[in-house]
């Protein structure tokens, strides 16, 4: 679970964040730094519509539980031939973002601050950024 190899870490890198159907720069401008956290799809093994429909509930639950702000969030290729449901959270650090991304067996979570998208590996130590 730990070795990603770096097709699939260039495939994250090109993720493209919306955020309630906007632009992840537009966001960031009004909310500051945030973090984009999928509970789809566990260890990048595609999952049934209902499936991952249960387990993002249980995230939006988690959150909510918490008391977080969070918004409804898209990461998709570049092309739009695939894309997982998402939360974006304001007011997180790294190490909670990479928790919730660990709670639901995800490779990798999203940050976007300072104008940069950064996947953080949640089982790993390794972070990959690109301009937005």
């Amino acid at each position: 679970m730990d070795d990603v190899g770096a097709a699939r870490r260039a495939a994250y890198l090109e993720t493209v964040v919306t955020v309630d159907g906007r632009s992840a720069t537009e966001v960031l401008d009004e909310w500051g730094p945030y973090w984009v956290v999928t509970a789809w799809n566990p260890f990048s093994e595609p999952q049934t519509p209902a499936d991952n429909a249960g387990r993002h509930a249980e995230l939006v639950a988690r959150l909510e539980a918490a008391g977080l702000t969070w918004l409804p969030a898209v990461g998709s290729s570049p092309d739009g031939q695939w894309s997982e449901e998402s939360v974006a959270v304001p007011g997180i650090d790294r190490e909670a973002a990479r928790s919730l991304g660990r709670a639901f067996d995800q490779h990798a979570v999203f940050e976007v601050a300072d104008g940069m998208l950064r996947v953080h590996a949640c089982f790993a130590d390794w972070t990959d950024e690109r301009p937005l």
